[in-house]
């Protein structure tokens, strides 16, 4: 003893730059960790819709119109190969007494290509719906039969969105209003279907500092190679279904292989 303190016993220190695997005291093979781990999500559903405007409800006596959830476009991707294995696209008549939002016609469905063509090509989509579409109801019956088969038919499966306030505030209302059915948060049942958005799992994996969208989805591709690029979305929601499902198919994969950083 000497100061009244007791000497502490001197242990070995371990680089700072290497990890350490506590239960044997062994560096781990990193290599051979990252290619064993595979997603959890075997598959995902991928929704994605369309609308006339922004308005669900207004009040009783706005001089806006509210507007009507136009097409819906859903696909199940396989996490492992990102693969579509499933997809579909339903499309609804406007409800009675609604209409479109002036600003939603103007920049968006009347809108000139950016390209610089002359043509208005989301016109022509918009045709596309008119020609398929179904009654409210009997569209609404068809996206839950076709969502709870999936579910049925791929248990381990996660259900993905990429803007999962408008979009699933849109369906659930759509599936009250005409089904009396719950929200898009139970299945079949009511049991409870965890829904997850790419943008929110794409700023967790970049640690997200409050950066411009587009420069933390630049950050991510560098990080992930087979990240879907942006420019492949078209605003037909089966096609944009699909580029959701492979997003969020890519970003599993990349957090299977990296379990270390998460």
């Amino acid at each position: 003893m000497q100061g009244g303190k007791r000497k502490r016993k001197q242990t070995k220190k371990l680089p700072m730059n290497k990890a350490t695997d506590i239960t044997n005291g062994k560096e781990p093979d990193e290599k051979r960790q990252r290619s064993e781990c595979k997603p959890t999500m075997e598959y995902v559903i991928a929704v994605d819709i369309e609308t006339i405007g922004d308005y669900i409800e207004v009040p009783t006596l706005s001089s806006t119109k509210p507007s009507s959830l136009k097409s819906i476009g859903m696909v199940v991707v396989q996490v492992i190969t990102g693969k579509v294995v499933a997809s579909k696209r339903i499309s609804l008549q406007n409800e009675e007494g609604h209409g479109f939002e002036k600003r939603c016609w103007e920049e968006f469905w009347n809108k000139e290509d950016p390209k610089g063509s002359g043509e208005k090509p989301l016109i022509k989509l918009l045709e596309e719906f008119e020609a398929e579409a179904l009654p409210p109801k009997v569209a609404m019956q068809q996206f839950v039969d076709w969502m709870d088969e999936q579910e049925a038919k791929h248990p381990n499966i996660s259900v993905w969105g990429d803007c999962l306030s408008f979009d699933y505030g849109w369906l659930t209302a759509y599936v009250q209003r005409y089904l009396g059915r719950r929200s898009m948060l139970f299945r079949k049942g009511d049991k409870w279907r965890p829904l997850r958005c790419t943008g929110s799992y794409a700023r967790g994996l970049t640690r997200w500092a409050g950066e411009p969208s587009s420069e933390m989805w630049a950050r991510l591709g560098k990080m992930i190679p087979d990240l879907p690029n942006e420019d492949i979305q078209d605003h037909n929601p089966e096609h944009d279904a699909t580029f959701i499902g492979q997003q969020a198919a890519a970003m599993l994969r990349y957090s299977a292989r990296n379990p270390l950083l998460l």
